[in-house]
C-alpha cells in the first residue's frame, strides 16, 4: 500500500524529519456520507521552506495509504461486519479496498496556524465508493410476507426512525444507543424483516446510500426533503440489535404500517429513510 519513495527523497526525509511520526485525525460524517482524514506531519524548522513542503507533502502521500486503511479497521458495515473483518479475511475484498484507498480524494493541503505543521484532507465516500464495494443484487426483492398485508390509503414520502436516546439492547436489560452501520437492518418486534439492502433499487443505494443518519431533527424536515420529502412516517426506535449495534427494532404496528403503505415500494427502493441517532 506504501510508494516507494526514491532515495534522494528517503535521504531527504531523515536529514529533515528525524524521527518524527505522521498523526492521523479523522471524522465519519454520516449525514454527508463520508470519512474526513486529515494527515500531518511536524515541519523540523517550524517554517515552510520550498524543500520542507517538498518533503513533507510527499511524506504523506506515500504514507497516507496505509493510515487510512488502519483507521478504517473499525469501520461498521452492518450487524456482523466491520471493514477491517472483511479486509484481513477476504482476498478479493482486500485488493477492492485497497485499490479504493489508492485513489482517495485529496481535498486541501495547507500549513497549520503555528507553521509547525503540513496538513493535507483526503475524503473517502460512502457512496457511491464504499457502497459500491458490496453491490451484489442487479433488482430489489420484497418481504416474503408482503402478500398478506392489507393495504392503507394513507400516502407517504418516507420514512423517519427517531433513535437519538438509549433503548435497550434486544434480549438484554443492558440500555445502549443506536450505532450507524453501511447497511443497517430493520426488524419488528417479531424479527421480520422490514428493510434491509436487498430491498433497494441498485442505482439508488450507489446514489445515497441505504439511509441517511442525523444526529439533529431537521426543524421542518426542509434539510432533508431531497431524501424522504415533506410526507415522511415518523416512528421510534424500539431496541438495538445485532454485534455491531446497529440494527434496528421497531414496533410490530410500525413494521405493518410501513408494509401496508400504497408508496412503500417506491420509498423503501429508493432508500428514502431518515434515522435520527444520538450523540
Amino acid at each position: 500500500m506504501k510508494k516507494n519513495l526514491p532515495l534522494f527523497f528517503l535521504l531527504l526525509l531523515s536529514s529533515l524529519f528525524g524521527e518524527e511520526k505522521l498523526s492521523l485525525d479523522y471524522h465519519e460524517d454520516w449525514l454527508r456520507g463520508e470519512i474526513i482524514f486529515d494527515i500531518s506531519v511536524t515541519l523540523p524548522t517550524g517554517e515552510m521552506k520550498p524543500t520542507n513542503r517538498f518533503v513533507a507533502e510527499q511524506t504523506i502521500e506515500s504514507e497516507a495509504p496505509g493510515l487510512i486503511a488502519d483507521a478504517l479497521v473499525n469501520f461498521r458495515v452492518d450487524s456482523r461486519n466491520s471493514l477491517g473483518s472483511l479486509y484481513y479475511s477476504d482476498v478479493l475484498f482486500y485488493n477492492k479496498l485497497e485499490e479504493l484507498i489508492g485513489g482517495q480524494n485529496k481535498i486541501f493541503s495547507k500549513t497549520s496556524p503555528d507553521m509547525k505543521e503540513f496538513i493535507i484532507r483526503y475524503s473517502l465516500k460512502f457512496y457511491p465508493d464504499l457502497v459500491s464495494l458490496f453491490l451484489a443484487h442487479e433488482r430489489p426483492v420484497s418481504p416474503d410476507y408482503l402478500a398478506a398485508m392489507g393495504a392503507d390509503d394513507e400516502q407517504f414520502t418516507g420514512l423517519v426512525i427517531y433513535a437519538g436516546d438509549p433503548v435497550p439492547y434486544h434480549g438484554t436489560d443492558e440500555q445502549t444507543l443506536l450505532k450507524p452501520a453501511l447497511f443497517p437492518t430493520v426488524y419488528d418486534e417479531d424479527m421480520n424483516r422490514i428493510f434491509d439492502r436487498t430491498y433497494m433499487e441498485p442505482e439508488s443505494l450507489l446514489q445515497w446510500g441505504m439511509v441517511q443518519y442525523s444526529e439533529e431533527i431537521p426543524d421542518t424536515f426542509l434539510e432533508t426533503r431531497e431524501r424522504i420529502g415533506m410526507k415522511p412516517m415518523k416512528i421510534s426506535l424500539r431496541e438495538v440489535y445485532g454485534n455491531n449495534s446497529c440494527d434496528l427494532i421497531i414496533s410490530r404496528e410500525d413494521g405493518r404500517m410501513i408494509l401496508s403503505s400504497t408508496e412503500f415500494s417506491d420509498w423503501l427502493k429508493e432508500g428514502r429513510v431518515l434515522i435520527i441517532i444520538g450523540r
